[in-house]
């Protein structure tokens, strides 16, 4: 086994900690965008709902997308198409454009949750594939804690933004990750 294998597995895996944030810290945001944009339970459902969509959608684009360009570029491509749909939520005017980031973040999630087991599954050695692809999973259920902490933490200052915010730290260690990663 190369001595970088389980840095690049860590790499990858990144992409799992960014769903798990995304998918918790819907549970924060929606305590003050719900007043701030005058949301009723239909527009709060579509926020929490469209990212699930969206994934849906970039589970669907990414066999063609890895195949394409591979396996290290499409997570790349998941990379900043999270931070893009980040910013567009952070920054977001309004509910419109909130909703429109969610799902550009759905659809980045769908892209790396189809393509990082794969990426993890093809660079490991047999002895270690289980490991490897299940740190995948670990590492959603860890950003899933990660973002209600991020949620208390900013809880108290109402700064819903922050909360979203916080994210663009694993996504750019994501990114530089799998940039210095090998195609397998």
């Amino acid at each position: 086994m190369h001595k970088r294998v389980p840095i690049w597995a860590l790499s990858a895996a990144t992409g799992g900690l960014l769903m798990g944030f995304h998918i918790g810290v819907v549970s924060g945001v929606l305590l003050f965008v719900r007043r701030q944009f005058g949301l009723g339970e239909v527009e709060q459902g579509a926020l929490v709902s469209v990212l699930p969509l969206g994934a849906m959608a970039g589970g669907l684009l990414a066999g063609r997308l890895a195949d394409g360009f591979g396996r290290r570029a499409t997570l790349i491509l998941a990379g900043v198409t999270y931070a893009t749909g980040t910013l567009l939520a952070v920054v977001a005017p309004s509910f419109g454009l909130l909703l429109a980031g969610r799902a550009v973040i759905g659809l980045a999630a769908g892209v790396a949750s189809s393509t990082i087991p794969v990426y993890l599954s093809e660079m490991a050695e047999p002895a270690i594939r289980g490991r490897l692809v299940g740190l995948n999973q670990l590492m959603l259920t860890v950003g899933i804690l990660a973002a209600f902490l991020v949620d208390l933490a900013f809880a108290a200052s109402g700064a819903w933004r922050a909360m979203l915010a916080v994210s663009l730290l694993p996504t750019a260690a994501f990114v530089f990750g799998m940039w210095r990663a090998p195609e397998p």
